[in-house]
């Protein structure tokens, strides 16, 4: 067993008076340790709110509702006032389609005939 520990020592000497030698052993113990903290850091948190709420995304609301056995329903509203009160994403509420926004996507409730 001491014959082990001499040889590993003679080696790790060996090894630090090369400094090619030891830029390279340090290059493979940095260089995957970087790759995984800058993909672990990427993708921490890919739907919380910091993340998506720079995402535009349009929603135009067409709906104007209807009388149901005297029940007054309007989906279009309901979808937009939910809509309102969620900060995950960064929603641009829209009375008519316009092609000026600069969005990533566009939702669009339409009336029915």
């Amino acid at each position: 067993m001491k014959n082990i520990f001499k040889i590993f020592i003679s080696d790790v000497k060996r090894i630090f008076q090369n400094v090619v030698a030891v830029v390279v052993i340090m290059g493979l113990c940095v260089i995957p340790c970087l790759y995984a903290w800058f993909n672990i850091f990427s993708n921490w948190d890919p739907y919380g709110e910091s993340s998506t709420s720079n995402l535009k995304v349009a929603v135009v609301s067409e709906d104007e509702g209807v009388t149901v056995a005297g029940i007054s329903v309007n989906i279009g509203s309901s979808v937009v006032e939910a809509l309102q009160e969620n900060k995950v994403m960064g929603w641009v509420l829209l009375r008519h389609p316009t092609r000026r926004w600069m969005v990533y996507t566009a939702v669009n409730i339409m009336r029915l005939l």
